[in-house]
């Protein structure tokens, strides 16, 4: 998992030049020719890309054939998201990425790969490992998996706040509010 932070672009294609074959989810863009040109590069060297929506058979598939699937894991999720805390705010994240890693004993990988002031030059760096098959405190459920890679996402984009796409609108709507049921003899007949 990583963020629309540095060049995730180029993280995912140096995946493939080091050999890691990469299976990554990714939205069709608007334009066709501009879809098609964008993905020959992201398969140019390994990577392989498969549609934001309907690909949960495939990511499945992949990570039972011990595969690797790559996610950025800082998009709006909408109501139905799982929420979390982003920048101490309340923030819809896709619960997904957390059912993906849990239901398949998946370690969950958070990467980063951020400019450094020459060109072409990055620091990719692992953030952190989360694994269900050690037991790590976060793999508890999706919620707290959800809330353990953002808060390194943000831990990643504080180190380089001007390489955000912070125009994803990371904040929109509020968390659903909880609905408490009323005692049952308050309910009238």
């Amino acid at each position: 998992v990583s963020g629309h932070c540095g060049n995730f672009e180029l993280a995912a294609f140096l995946f493939g030049l080091f050999g890691f074959r990469v299976y990554s989810v990714a939205r069709e863009l608007d334009n066709p020719l501009l879809d098609n040109f964008i993905t020959r590069f992201r398969e140019s060297r390994g990577q392989r890309i498969l549609p934001k929506k309907g690909s949960a058979p495939d990511v499945s598939a992949v990570l039972v054939d011990n595969g690797i699937i790559g996610l950025l894991g800082d998009q709006y999720a909408g109501q139905k998201g799982c929420w979390v805390d982003f920048f101490s705010r309340p923030a819809s994240v896709h619960k997904a990425i957390g059912i993906f890693s849990l239901t398949s004993n998946a370690p969950l990988l958070v990467c980063s790969a951020t400019r450094r002031n020459r060109l072409f030059e990055f620091d990719l760096r692992l953030e952190g490992v989360a694994d269900p098959q050690q037991q790590h405190p976060a793999t508890v459920n999706a919620q707290a998996l959800s809330q353990w890679f953002t808060t390194l996402l943000e831990q990643a984009i504080r180190r380089a706040p001007q390489q955000y796409w912070w125009v994803h609108h990371r904040w929109r709507g509020e968390p659903p509010k909880a609905r408490v049921k009323p005692p049952a003899h308050m309910i009238s007949q």
